[in-house]
This record gives structure tokens, sequence and C-alpha cells, in this order.
């Protein structure tokens, strides 16, 4: 999951939220089409924005409001079941859970899309997959990273500024 970034606190809340988001995804993506609440929920629970994963209060209220929206014939629609039928696997991650998704419902979920890593979780991501980078070595390429980045923010505001002050 997402502590796979190199994240320094450990949050058991936000850790149990997003394992079972990650269960949900890979036990019932096939479903995403005929019930598409399924994806902005998926992507509430296995967000990358570890501040921002649906609280048990919010994801009752999400599916409330959904739930009122229905009409007795949606309610009463039956999801395909499986049967032993082979269901391809996809990583949480991998799979385009919107696809399915109608453009007026996509619009009005928009806020619960899960936005695209930035390059700065892509990289931590990539360098926290190999053994020998774990904590406490986790704080020090953080603590670099942070660092060229100040300094590389400093440089292009110093060159901003003085472009300003031609």
């Amino acid at each position: 999951m997402d502590y796979a970034q190199g994240e320094l606190e450990y949050n058991t809340f936000i850790t149990d939220v997003g394992a079972l988001g990650v269960m949900f995804s890979h036990q019932f993506h096939y479903a995403i089409p005929h019930l598409p609440i399924l994806a902005p929920f998926f992507d509430m629970l296995t967000t990358h924005k570890l501040r921002q994963p649906f609280t048990a209060a919010e994801a009752l209220a999400f599916f409330e409001d959904f739930y009122g929206d229905l009409s007795e014939e949606e309610l009463e629609k039956e999801l395909p079941w499986l049967d032993g039928a082979f269901v391809p696997y996809r990583h949480y991650y991998e799979s385009d859970r919107w696809a399915s998704v109608s453009p007026d419902l996509a619009e009005k979920w928009v806020k619960y899309r899960e936005p695209p890593a930035s390059w700065k979780t892509k990289l931590l991501r990539r360098l926290f997959q190999y053994d020998w980078l774990h904590y406490p070595k986790v704080m020090l390429v953080r603590q670099f990273l942070a660092r060229i980045l100040k300094l590389l923010r400093a440089v292009y505001s110093s060159f901003h500024v003085s472009d300003k002050a031609k």
C-alpha cells in the first residue's frame, strides 16, 4: 500500500482502511460496471493521499446519498456472480475503475476520484521497492529529497525574481 512510498508516520486506521480497500478492489473489481458506486468508494479507501481516506461516517453518508437516488428497478437488479469463472487478477492501482462509470456520475463524484500520483510519490515508491532501503534509511532519503526540492525552489525563485526586476 502507500507506506511503500516511505511514509515516516504509521497510522493504524489509515492502514486498515487501505487494506480493506485493496481487498475489496481485488475481490469486486468486476462488479464496477454494474455497480458504479464502487469506483469512487475503492478510490477513497485506497487513496495515496493518506490524510484523505473515508472515515466510517463519510463512507456511510456517501452510500446513503447514493442509495437515496436509486430507483426500485435499480435496487432489485442482481449483480453477476462468477460461479467459479476465472477473473484475472488486477492490482488495485493498475485498473481503471472509472472506465465504465457514466460521465454524469463521474462528474458528480469527481471529488472522490484518486488524483494521479506525483513524480515524488512515484520516485519514492520506486526507491522503496528494494529490500536494502528500509527504515532508518527511509528518513535519510526523504530528508535528502526534501532538501533538493527546497534548493531547486530557491534557485527557481531567485531567477524568477531577478527576471521580474528587469
